[in-house]
């Protein structure tokens, strides 16, 4: 496909989705200016990496082929998670926070599945079921009007699918709870930023930043041969392990775009601190680094944890995850 009919089919899709260049960005990891200059057929070709995040995004690209997720690299050990899983209980939720590469991870394991992208990280969340279920066999003309038959459609049809359907980027349970198969060959993977600890009968899988190692895998399989290896190994470093920061790196070092860690972040969590509570709002900044103890606000951190704002170690400790510094950052300065 040539750069400019790639341009138009991308405008149209997002047009379709009713997101403008902004939105687009914000829900993909995609700087504005790059998808800006896609549409209008003045980048190269895009990497494989772009155009999945953009498909998942996407509800008309969501009967992609078979989708090489490059930039992906490591997650051995949920890979093979996912592996068990699939023939074991039909849904996995995967959930961290933003930028961390939950769809990243879904689309490499799953290849070519049905996509439905809630976008509620965002300002205006979707409802995707109406554009799915033609993915799904049913004509356009026959789609329900009604939420509830809608659901009870899609739960039937996704029962009886083979293959692997992503629920991405969820807000909570009552949202994708009506939709989720019972039993059936379908395997359903659920993407979000919360917990979602309220639906039972799930498999969940929480995922962190890359580790080292992987981080600079994941940077080289972005980037053109010939970059040396301490510069990768230097830029993957500051990225902190997360893959969001480290496709914006990949931009830089390529010179495609240069955007600023702190606007990335904000980009990614400042619709969602917007829906925060005042009060997790206003501990969200009074935090540091790592949180031993609050007894003073204790629904706070609870609120933080749920919403991947925060993190929980081990010891029982919380944490603030490398985009949440970078966000928390960005705001203090502002």
């Amino acid at each position: 496909m040539s750069q400019d009919a790639f341009g138009a089919t991308l405008r149209r899709a997002r047009q379709d989705a009713g997101l403008t260049i902004a939105e687009l960005a914000a829900a993909s990891g995609i700087s504005p200016r790059a998808i800006s200059d896609m549409e209008r057929g003045h980048s190269r070709a895009p990497r494989r990496s772009t155009v999945a995040a953009l498909a998942a995004v996407l509800p008309t690209w969501q009967s992609q082929p078979e989708q090489d997720v490059g930039g992906f690299a490591g997650r051995d050990g949920e890979l093979a998670r996912l592996r068990g899983v699939a023939g074991d209980a039909p849904v996995m939720v995967i959930c961290g926070t933003a930028g961390v590469g939950k769809t990243a991870l879904a689309l490499a394991f799953a290849g070519a599945p049905l996509i439905l992208p809630f976008r509620s990280s965002m300002a205006e969340p979707a409802d995707p079921v109406p554009s799915a279920l033609p993915a799904l066999g049913v004509p356009a003309a026959e789609v329900p009007s009604g939420a509830e038959d809608r659901a009870a459609l899609f739960r039937a049809r996704l029962e009886r699918r083979t293959g692997v359907t992503i629920l991405d980027d969820v807000a909570n349970e009552a949202q994708i709870r009506p939709l989720l198969p019972a039993s059936g060959p379908s395997f359903t993977i659920v993407t979000s930023r919360r917990l979602l600890t309220g639906l039972e009968g799930v498999h969940r899988l929480h995922l962190n930043a890359l580790p080292p190692p992987e981080a600079v895998a994941a940077l080289t399989a972005m980037l053109p041969g010939g970059f040396p290896e301490a510069e990768i190994a230097e830029a993957a470093r500051e990225c902190h392990g997360v893959p969001l920061l480290l496709r914006a790196a990949a931009d830089r070092l390529t010179a495609q775009t240069e955007r600023a860690p702190g606007q990335l972040a904000a980009e990614a969590l400042g619709p969602s601190y917007a829906r925060l509570s005042p009060s997790a709002a206003q501990v969200f900044l009074s935090l540091t680094s790592v949180i031993t103890s609050r007894p003073d606000a204790e629904d706070a951190l609870d609120e933080l944890v749920e919403t991947s704002f925060l993190e929980v170690a081990a010891d029982g400790s919380h944490h603030l995850p490398p985009l949440s510094r970078l966000f928390q950052a960005q705001l203090l300065a502002g």
